[in-house]
């Protein structure tokens, strides 16, 4: 997955910019908080249909959002609360974003005339249990490290380029709902993975 990929090489880059970070105080549940509020302000940029700042806000926050984790790793503070804070706050993040396009009103409908608003409902559904199956599945033994087409980091990323993309591309409307509508299949596909690696190993644990 990407996100392995990328977590990977940003531990090796970066892990002197997360000592200094830790040297001159910065914690991190300071900056999940900081991913939190700017997840929040970006949602309120797109559901306004202010597509580049909300991109750009959205950007930042998922900078803020890994920082976190790194910063962690890299100053020797990971802690369980702090990784129960970053799942929770990260669920939070996706409901705002996804629900200030579900909320908009501004998405154009796909053929045959599936509303954007039901693929932003979809979409936010396999955000979610993404992240449910995984926890479930660990909680009951079976590793989901690596299983899936996309996580968060991934979300991400496709959600801006399609919003940035359509911004720039004179069709806003259209663009997000297509953009939605992928992150609904691979997202809901990411789920059915995950189910299907849990159970063809359950009965190994």
């Amino acid at each position: 997955m990407l996100s392995d990929i990328l977590k990977k090489h940003s531990n090796e880059l970066l892990r002197p910019l997360g000592v200094f970070m830790g040297r001159i105080g910065i914690r991190p549940n300071n900056l999940t908080f900081l991913g939190l509020a700017l997840t929040m302000a970006a949602a309120w940029q797109l559901h306004a249909a202010a597509i580049l700042p909300g991109v750009a806000l959205l950007l930042l926050a998922g900078l803020a959002d890994g920082g976190d984790g790194l910063l962690a790793r890299s100053a020797g503070q990971t802690s369980v609360r702090g990784g129960f804070l970053d799942a929770l706050t990260d669920r939070y993040s996706d409901s705002l974003l996804f629900g200030a396009l579900l909320l908009g009103g501004w998405l154009a409908p796909l053929p045959p005339g599936i509303p954007g608003e039901a693929w932003a409902l979809a979409a936010l559904i396999g955000a979610l249990l993404t992240s449910y199956a995984r926890a479930a599945a660990e909680r009951l033994g079976v590793s989901q490290q690596a299983v899936g087409l996309v996580e968060r980091p991934e979300r991400i990323i496709l959600l801006a380029l399609g919003l940035a993309g359509g911004e720039l591309a004179g069709e806003p409307a259209l663009w997000a709902t297509g953009t939605l509508a992928l992150l609904a299949l691979l997202g809901n596909l990411t789920v059915a993975q995950r189910l299907v690696h849990f159970w063809r190993n359950a009965s190994e644990v």
